[in-house]
């Protein structure tokens, strides 16, 4: 992923659970990616499952 020019929609959580700190850092630096924030922690797609889907409805449509 850190290498790939392949387009990522990178779903942060805030706060976040288990992609925090130096790892999440980590994960921003990659090429061609658009990150967007929703509210949750452990699992966020049970967290925030409309925020996540409005985000990639929108990316997807920004792909064309």
């Amino acid at each position: 992923m850190a290498a790939s020019p392949v387009p990522k929609l990178f779903v942060n959580g805030d706060p976040g659970a288990l992609l925090t700190g130096p790892l999440r850092e980590q994960c921003r630096r990659w090429p061609a990616q658009e990150e967007v924030t929703v509210p949750g922690l452990h699992f966020l797609p049970e967290d925030s499952a409309p925020a996540i889907a409005s985000a990639l409805d929108a990316w997807l449509g920004r792909l064309a």
